[in-house]
């Protein structure tokens, strides 16, 4: 990895293609790519992997259908030095199936190539066939979805949507995700309180 340049570079370029297109949570993503101009190097963590990057080549396959060239190239050359974790919290809540299948890598964050206090910027991986259970966390969240799940938020019915969409959920509101028969790949953008990470809300 050339460093977090030409990844975020191309990130930043997706942000500002659904704004311009006027989508959901526009606003956000405009005060995202602000900050994301203020951060700085930060303390870069040596690459990683985890079970769930036995999806990754099927998750970028299917990602390709609706993602700009650019971006993917992108993801695809820096994937090498990508530091892939998990939310502790999760980890003795969650059973070990849906552990094995989820994996998340930021760009922008406490653990990261690039710091800024109120901005995380990142890629979610998640398995098929896997349910993220209601949850929420003091950030704002934005998910700029690259292939199909299903989403639900509270006050909502769930929604199919294909990769290309943006959802936008505001702080502590509670909401989940539904994997069918293919893998989850999915970028977001926390704003805020972001030292704060998610918490389930269901038992």
């Amino acid at each position: 990895m050339n460093g977090p340049a030409p990844v975020t570079e191309a990130v930043a370029a997706f942000f500002r293609i659904k704004i311009t297109a006027g989508c959901e949570g526009a606003d956000a993503l405009e005060s995202a790519l602000a900050l994301l101009e203020q951060a700085r190097p930060g303390s870069a963590p040596e690459p990683s992997r985890l079970p769930a990057l036995r999806y990754w080549e099927e998750a970028l396959t299917i990602a390709d259908e609706s993602a700009p060239a650019s971006l993917m190239a992108a993801l695809r050359q820096a994937a090498p030095g990508f530091h892939w974790r998990q939310n502790p919290n999760y980890l003795t809540t969650l059973d070990q199936d849906y552990l094995s299948g989820y994996a998340f890598t930021e760009f922008v964050g406490e653990v990261a190539p690039l710091a800024h206090e109120g901005l995380r910027i990142g890629l979610l991986l998640i398995g098929p066939d896997r349910h993220y259970p209601e949850h929420n966390h003091p950030a704002e969240e934005i998910y700029l979805p690259l292939t199909p799940a299903s989403w639900w938020r509270a006050g909502e019915d769930w929604r199919d949507l294909d990769g290309g969409h943006v959802i936008h959920h505001a702080p502590w509101r509670v909401h989940a995700t539904k994997t069918g028969g293919g893998p989850l790949l999915a970028l977001y953008a926390w704003l805020g309180e972001v030292a704060r990470n998610a918490e389930l809300t269901v038992a």
